[in-house]
């Protein structure tokens, strides 16, 4: 998997991995997205002006979503 460009959002997207849920790379204005195995994702985009909004952003969705299981 490519690196983000920013440094915070690296941070935040290991974070999320060793909580358990799913990064995918994309292409374009959009990086890539944080997925749990409920099914909800979060887009991780490639620009921004403020990367540690983006971060927090990914570091919240990780700590809502850190235990959740396939829906049945």
């Amino acid at each position: 998997m490519g690196r983000h460009p920013h440094k915070e959002i690296r941070k935040a997207i290991t974070e999320a991995e060793e909580a358990g849920l799913k990064v995918a790379e994309s292409s374009g204005h959009t990086w890539g997205y944080v997925t749990c195995a409920c099914g909800q994702r979060i887009a991780v985009y490639s620009t921004g002006r403020n990367p540690e909004f983006g971060a927090k952003l990914i570091r919240r969705f990780a700590a809502n979503h850190r235990n959740h299981e396939e829906p049945r």
